[in-house]
């Protein structure tokens, strides 16, 4: 028999779930799986960004194809990291050289992809580069400018394109090494992590740029470094993430905005959980009356 307690916990649950998805947002819903950006690893920065994925980023296949021209960058370099991704116990590592087409002399930006979920496979920027020999010169956050192109039904029927600015915060070093006392290599580097709803999957992927900064060079050398390192993030992103619409309306205020049908589906879900919970009361006064 069907008792009154359970029809009443099943209703309620039912009830939560109906209730949490008029509340959802339908990028929510259909999102493959929940990601943020943040420029911390251990914790939570303040400054994470919530993205959806454009692609598997856990799938050898699809890093493999990921793109060797993107804008003006193309890659004419790619590194085999099949040992050091064993070594580390990373599940993926990818690391190529892009560089900017038309210009010279072309300054590689080094762009490397490290996914695990072992957390220990990571060896941050911070420390990895002080192990290698290096001394951190600066160490900062940059704020990097994200172009998100979407397209946007108008009120007259008709598509119009529209550019909306994201933001995403990378951790910044400028590193250096010294032979003889004298320094032999300077370098930008730029970094941050993708972090899977820890709900889901405690995956984590670690995205680094880094550029050789001219020992010799011009004046504003550095910034300029800094900036193509920073535009290439920034041409890159869009490959891998999109960003959720700002302004999307939950489900329950796009439901009631389409009019009477989507009113009355509104009804028809809220009911269905009541008609659970006082499913006992009326087939109880049926056997009652038979």
């Amino acid at each position: 028999m069907y008792k009154k307690e359970y029809s009443t916990v099943t209703g309620l649950f039912v009830l939560t779930l109906i209730i949490a998805m008029l509340l959802s947002t339908p990028g929510t819903i259909l999102a493959r799986q929940a990601t943020f950006i943040d420029s911390e690893l251990s914790h939570a920065s303040g400054h994470e960004v919530s993205v959806r994925l454009k692609m598997d980023i856990g799938s050898t296949e699809y890093m493999a194809a990921f793109p060797t021209q993107i804008g003006d960058w193309k890659s004419g370099t790619e590194y085999d990291m099949s040992k050091t991704g064993e070594s580390l116990g990373a599940d993926l590592m990818l690391a190529r050289a892009y560089s900017r087409q038309g210009v010279y002399p072309a300054t590689p930006i080094f762009f490397m992809i490290t996914r695990s979920s072992n957390r220990s496979s990571f060896h941050p920027p911070i420390v990895c580069y002080p192990a290698l020999g290096y001394t951190i010169e600066e160490e900062a956050r940059e704020n990097i400018i994200i172009s998100n192109i979407s397209w946007m039904e108008s009120i007259f029927g008709t598509s119009k394109q529209q550019d909306i600015n994201h933001s995403i915060s990378v951790k910044k070093l400028v590193v250096t090494k010294e032979s003889d006392g004298e320094v032999r290599e300077r370098r930008v580097v730029l970094y941050f992590y993708v972090k899977d709803n820890p709900l889901v999957s405690n995956m984590v992927t670690m995205l680094r740029v880094s550029a050789l900064i001219p020992l010799h060079g011009p004046i504003g050398s550095s910034e300029r470094i800094l900036d193509d390192c920073k535009e290439f993030i920034s041409d890159t992103i869009p490959y891998m993430f999109e960003f959720p619409e700002k302004n999307e309306d939950v489900i329950a205020v796009s439901l009631v905005k389409s009019g009477i049908g989507g009113c009355v589906l509104i009804a028809a879900l809220v009911l269905l959980p009541l008609l659970i919970i006082i499913y006992p009361m009326i087939r109880r006064h049926y056997l009652k009356n038979q």
